[in-house]
């Protein structure tokens, strides 16, 4: 049987041992490099703060709501989202709909059993604006069909 040499062991090892690190490194050379991408193409103005001051000056006159990140910016979307934001996304209070009372429970409830701090001055200012932008639609979906008022026609002739 002959013995292999420690030069071509060394190799051999060599070898085995850059396929490992190649196996091992690749995949997160991958993931950081798709993350590199993806922070070079995400829009720059999302977070930049001058942004922010344009579209909070524009609001007053108009007709039609301006949104930062998903909120209505009006008087109170910064205590909104400065008390809000740090717990969940600023989505979850867009998506919802409540009375001024609806959304004193919801932050009562909040402060019972989520841990939310006492808004304290604060609060009155994110109900007024909880309710003037997110408050209760007078119809939130079409008025069922009145079966009866509908002229159907058969499918099938009886001639048939």
């Amino acid at each position: 049987m002959a013995s292999i040499s420690p030069r071509k062991r060394s190799a051999s090892w060599n070898f085995q041992l850059a396929v490992m690190l190649a196996l091992i490194l690749g995949p997160f050379l991958l993931f950081v490099a798709a993350i590199l991408v993806h922070k070079a193409r995400s829009p720059a103005h999302v977070n930049a703060p001058a942004n922010r001051q344009n579209l909070s000056s524009s609001v007053e006159g108009d007709e039609d709501p301006v949104f930062d990140n998903s909120i209505v910016i009006a008087e109170g979307h910064e205590a909104v989202r400065q008390h809000c934001a740090p717990c969940h996304s600023l989505l979850l209070v867009a998506q919802n709909r409540n009375s001024r009372d609806g959304w004193a429970a919801l932050i009562d409830w909040m402060q019972e059993t989520q841990n939310l701090w006492d808004l304290g001055e604060q609060e009155p200012v994110i109900l007024d604006y909880l309710a003037a932008h997110y408050g209760p639609r007078p119809q939130s979906r079409r008025p069922n069909l009145n079966l009866e008022a509908i002229q159907w026609y058969p499918l099938f002739s009886e001639n048939r």
